[in-house]
């Protein structure tokens, strides 16, 4: 993400949104689930590192491209995952299961116009 992106974002947060005093939750995890130096192992086989690539010359909807795949992570909800539950695409160029549904805590159905137009119509299954 950009650092202008960044540094929007942060004043954002910053200004517009109050803070909520809260104390945090004790965790339910086990103590091998607690260990942060895991990740890194879980890094090398499926983070995969990319940068953006606009998949058209139209402005706004390279823009709306990027809130997707960037900021909105919408593919972390709406994309199936692997084996390591990592996401099985990061963007269209990826894979045709990109927002293409997945079930995490519930549902998460496929994002398309198709759908969304269906979902505003109400007609939306899953």
């Amino acid at each position: 993400m950009p650092d202008e992106d960044l540094a929007a974002m942060y004043a954002f947060f910053m200004s517009d949104i109050k803070a909520v005093k809260q104390a945090n939750l004790k965790s339910e995890l086990p103590p091998i689930a607690n260990w942060r130096w895991p990740l890194a192992y879980w890094q090398v086989l499926f983070d995969r590192k990319r940068d953006f690539v606009p998949e058209t010359d139209d402005a706004l909807l390279t823009r709306g491209q990027y809130l997707v795949e960037g900021p909105g992570h919408c593919g972390s909800c709406h994309t199936g995952r692997g084996i390591g539950f990592q996401e099985i695409a990061l963007s269209n160029a990826d894979s045709n299961k990109y927002l293409s549904g997945a079930i995490i805590d519930g549902c998460a159905p496929k994002v398309s116009a198709v759908s969304i137009a269906d979902l505003a119509l109400g007609r939306l299954q899953n």
